[in-house]
């Protein structure tokens, strides 16, 4: 839970410090410089703290998707279908707690959305992993069924209120893996409630190997994602 919350506040931290830095900072220095001369020392200086600023980003990236793999013992123990359904979750969580900055900054209606969404993925993957249930499993499916569709909405017509409504959002790598995590979590879910249905068709799988093979690629793609953010 301690793990969980770590995680949490550090991809917050991400979001707010470093990915906004690395989005806005030409535009910023635009405007710090607009009156003044420009200088060489100056300058030097400036692509110092550009460089500095990205080491930052990335290796923070880094941090918090270790630490989020750090989950995957606990997960491990509890079984293979709810671990992998608790990775894909804090994967999709972690990525929108790097963003929330960034959609505050678009719209505040925006901005907490992802902040609600963020939250209520890491608080949903550690309930299922304590106690897994049918309720669980079909609250998560719907959940993330409905933010995927709300994705495709967004980059196909646009998103009817706020300041860019009806314009399509661009297809970016951060949005299109979040969006891939909760395909397979929905799907998994799905697939979770039919073996509730129907126990005696239930197969033996090795739950360990799996919950370490989910945790690698998640692990990967969420840094790759954090990556490309910064």
């Amino acid at each position: 839970m301690l793990l969980a919350v770590v995680v949490s506040i550090a991809a917050t931290v991400f979001g707010i410090g470093f990915a906004p830095e690395s989005h806005h900072e030409d535009a910023t220095e635009t405007a710090e410089t607009a009156g003044e001369h420009a200088e060489e020392e100056g300058a030097g200086h400036a692509e110092e703290e550009k460089a500095g600023a990205s080491t930052g980003a990335i290796a923070s990236a880094i941090l918090i998707s270790v630490a989020a793999v750090l989950l995957v013992p606990f997960a491990a123990t509890r079984g293979g279908g709810p671990a992998v359904a608790a990775l894909l979750s804090v994967g999709a969580a972690v990525i929108h707690f790097a963003v929330i900055a960034e959609h505050f900054d678009e719209w505040w209606l925006t901005g907490l959305f992802f902040l609600a969404l963020a939250i209520f993925q890491l608080a949903w993957a550690l309930l299922v992993l304590r106690v897994p249930s049918r309720p669980l499993y079909l609250a998560g499916a719907v959940a993330n069924a409905l933010v995927v569709v709300l994705w495709i909405v967004s980059r196909t017509t646009g998103v009817p209120v706020g300041p860019g409504a009806g314009e399509a959002e661009p297809v970016a790598l951060p949005d299109t893996l979040a969006t891939a995590f909760e395909v397979v979590l929905a799907v998994v879910l799905v697939a979770l409630l039919s073996e509730q249905t129907a126990p005696g068709t239930r197969r033996r799988v090795d739950r360990s190997a799996a919950s370490w093979a989910c945790a690698v690629a998640v692990a990967a793609l969420t840094a790759l994602a954090l990556v490309s953010i910064a």
